[in-house]
């Protein structure tokens, strides 16, 4: 085992600030369940397997097959812990002035955040010539930390702040430069995050030996940079929020994939200096080993992770409902003003996949808070032209009819007393086009 350093001690402070902060009750220890749900904390507190990965590998546990079997356990948890915040119990009801939510960001931030790392020790076991583990050095994880930061918390929260914008539509939160400057964050962080791994395997402290060699292999770095920065915020322009295929979150899974994977590659050869490639004859159990890491790493970067930023868009649609239910009077007629008219323009799948969410919300809203959310609402719809308010009332039907009956029963309640206290002129058209889609 090396002697403790100054990077070790780091570590385990950055490591422990962070399981201290997303597990910290900020809402209150009654309600604590509620928002931090068993599946989430799951997720979080495995976080220090990075340091027992550390310890096994820069331990010097004899045999190598012993030091190898300890190493695939603690792996073994590492995805585990990852690939349980895929599920949509990862994600917590909404609480009155809770504004910080890590789990809607954590989750596809960690499974890709590990996805990275166990494809490229994959790769990294795969491509030796003779079976032996990679090295270690604290001060590389260090660094790589500081990629972790900036893929998951930084990008994390560009991305709730554009997806707000997205659902008051606000035309910046859809363009392509937006995403491409969201997907340049991630660049950077993944940059990071691998330099410093590299680094780390290969016992090296950063920014002293670690160092380019083999220049043509930055021309695979230029690629997966086109992929990420270019590429995918193409494909995500044409992508509808709330209407979006499960086949199109695969889609832009594998390019972010294929992406990460050009870095790790271009990357190490050209710090290895050479191009890396498999040896399967002389190291079978390195390859087998490797691939079967790298396998781990595909499923949570790819399949996983698509079930994990769907989950997440759904409840912070679900969640952003509750919030504005206890905004003041002014600030939620605005805010619902602007909703209705983002999704009275959508196609009709679009906005019943949005609506669905958001009576996903006023279900789990309690009575005060959806009867207040409905009289902003039912009041904009009286006030909207009569096209965009049977389509937006005819979506909202079809949405109450895959409820349960109760649900729906209570959301019906709501509605029907929020436009019995209209006005006479403005509940008039509002009850004509509830009378229309009753005998459609």
């Amino acid at each position: 085992m090396q002697p403790l350093s100054i990077g070790t001690y780091v570590d385990v402070v950055l490591v422990s600030t962070v399981v201290a902060l997303m597990l910290y009750p900020w809402a209150g220890r009654p309600a604590y369940l509620a928002y931090k749900t068993p599946v989430f904390i799951t997720g979080v507190v495995f976080m220090p397997l990075f340091l027992y990965i550390g310890s096994v590998l820069s331990s010097n546990i004899e045999p190598l097959s012993t030091q190898a079997t300890l190493l695939l356990v603690g792996l073994g948890l590492f995805w585990l812990s990852a690939a349980v915040l895929a599920l949509p119990q990862a994600q917590g009801d909404y609480l009155p002035g809770l504004g910080f939510r890590p789990d809607l960001i954590l989750p596809g931030g960690v499974n890709l955040v590990k996805g990275v790392i166990l494809t490229g020790l994959g790769l990294m076991l795969a491509f030796q010539p003779e079976f032996r583990l990679p090295a270690w050095n604290w001060w590389g994880f260090t660094l790589a930390f500081w990629g972790i930061l900036t893929i998951i918390p930084v990008r994390g929260m560009l991305k709730m702040l554009m997806r707000r914008g997205r659902l008051l539509g606000e035309p910046w939160a859809t363009s392509w430069w937006a995403i491409a400057l969201r997907e340049s964050v991630l660049f950077l962080g993944l940059g990071i995050l691998m330099y410093g791994l590299l680094n780390a395997f290969m016992g090296a402290i950063p920014f002293t030996t670690i160092y380019p060699k083999l220049w043509v292999t930055w021309s695979i770095v230029g690629g997966a940079f086109v992929l990420l920065v270019i590429a995918r915020p193409l494909l995500k322009v044409a992508i509808r929020e709330g209407d979006e295929r499960w086949w199109q979150t695969i889609a832009k899974q594998l390019l972010l994939y294929a992406s990460f994977v050009g870095m790790i590659y271009g990357l190490a050869s050209s710090f290895m200096n050479q191009w890396l490639w498999f040896h399967p004859g002389s190291n079978p159990a390195g390859f087998a080993m490797g691939l079967s890491l790298v396998g781990a790493g595909f499923l949570l970067a790819v399949p996983l992770r698509a079930a994990a930023v769907r989950n997440e868009w759904r409840a912070t649609a679900r969640i952003m409902t509750g919030r504005v239910c206890d905004l003041e009077d002014d600030r939620r007629r605005e805010f619902v003003r602007r909703r209705v008219a983002v999704l009275a323009v959508q196609p009709e799948s679009q906005r019943r996949g949005n609506m669905r969410r958001m009576l996903e919300g006023l279900v789990r809203a309690g009575e005060a808070r959806r009867l207040r959310f409905l009289e902003s609402m039912v009041g904009v719809l009286a006030e909207l032209p009569a096209e965009s308010r049977d389509a937006v009332m005819r979506s909202n039907a079809a949405c109450l009819g895959e409820l349960p009956e109760d649900a729906r029963r209570e959301v019906m309640k709501a509605m029907m007393t929020s436009v019995s206290e209209l006005p006479e002129d403005k509940r008039q058209p509002v009850m004509e086009t509830m009378a229309g889609l009753v005998s459609a």
